[in-house]
């Protein structure tokens, strides 16, 4: 592991700042990517996070945790049909620290122009555009809306999938499936926090392209077992004297769920250059649960109230509905208007 590391901080130091590209004939490349960003809260109560992967975000003041990062990708081709690429992202990740991490990792086959096959690790393409959201250059906002993406437990997926394409006329219609495991940590407060051990993630989507215009219709499904930790977990073990991993994840149904998604997309260049998204997603959980903190949303510590901000994802700005019999919180700013992340107390 750490030689995986000392490798992944070795070529990431090659570049930095915005995407640039190294060619060595046509069989070897090595390209970059980089983001500098701050952000500026005015609350002392909660953190601004960029998804809920990140143990701590920005408190009042400003700071460059949630978004700053630093990637670099390598690839290699092997033969016409087969190449190799490889990852590796410096960010603010569940460690609580900026040390690399391999994103991707995967031999990819294209035995014909309209099949396509890749092993390894891979990015987790439930969303459009959530197997890319750490490459900033790769979507239109500072970052992705925290809404849809800050809330997805998983990163990459350590398994395969395939992409059957065919064009139809003019127009593009796509298949991808994909299956393998995981792992992953989230943390849903201060003192709480799940790490997810992933036997089986699978799922797939459909695609249809037309000019300007992408559809897209998804479904993953997950089996995982989670182990909650923190204090939360001891102090229910501590006072009922039960199993509280148990008894967390029959509320939350975090061992398993289905995840269906529908989203379209629109990106033209003439006369000017204009991208609109739009995207809505429902979770059916293993067992019924109550109202998790998810991004886009803010813990009241003393009341243990959730409530959504509710932003969208172009510009409305972030705010939040106090529980009954409580005085609103000022609404925080930020670098972006309209993209709130998940609240840590």
């Amino acid at each position: 592991m750490m030689t995986c590391r000392y490798l992944l901080i070795v070529l990431l130091a090659l570049l930095s700042g915005p995407a640039q590209a190294l060619s060595g004939g046509d069989r070897f490349s090595v390209s970059g990517f980089g983001t500098l960003a701050l952000a500026h809260s005015n609350l002392d109560e909660a953190d601004f996070v960029r998804d809920i992967g990140q143990p701590k975000g920005a408190g009042k003041g400003w700071s460059a945790r949630p978004d700053s990062l630093l990637g670099a990708q390598l690839g290699i081709e092997l033969q016409e049909t087969l190449d190799v690429v490889v990852q590796g992202i410096s960010r603010y990740h569940d460690s609580g620290d900026f040390s690399p991490e391999l994103s991707w990792a995967f031999a990819r086959w294209t035995p014909q122009p309209g099949i396509q096959l890749r092993a390894g690790r891979l990015g987790w393409d439930v969303y459009l555009l959530s197997d890319s959201r750490y490459v900033g250059y790769a979507y239109p906002w500072v970052r992705p809306p925290v809404d849809h993406f800050g809330t997805l437990q998983l990163t990459h997926v350590d398994g395969a999938d395939i992409t059957f394409r065919r064009p139809i006329g003019s127009d593009l219609v796509a298949l991808k499936l994909y299956a393998g495991r995981s792992s992953g940590r989230i943390f849903m407060g201060e003192g709480f926090a799940a790490d997810f051990e992933v036997d089986r993630v699978y799922g797939g989507h459909v695609d249809y392209e037309t000019g300007a215009w992408r559809f897209r219709l998804g479904y993953t499904q997950m089996e995982a077992d989670v182990d909650f930790r923190g204090a939360v977990p001891d102090m229910i073990a501590h006072y009922f004297h039960v199993d509280a991993d148990r008894l967390l994840t029959e509320a939350f149904g975090f061992d398993r769920f289905r995840r269906y998604s529908a989203a379209t997309g629109f990106d033209a260049t003439r006369p000017r250059p204009v991208s609109v998204r739009a995207r809505s997603s429902c979770r059916r959980c293993g067992t019924p649960a109550p109202p998790v903190p998810m991004a886009g949303s803010i813990r009241d510590s003393s009341r243990q109230a959730i409530a959504s901000t509710g932003p969208c994802p172009l510009s409305c700005s972030p705010g939040w509905i106090p529980p009954r019999g409580r005085k609103p919180i000022p609404a925080a700013s930020d670098s972006t208007p309209g993209h709130w992340g998940p609240a840590m107390t």
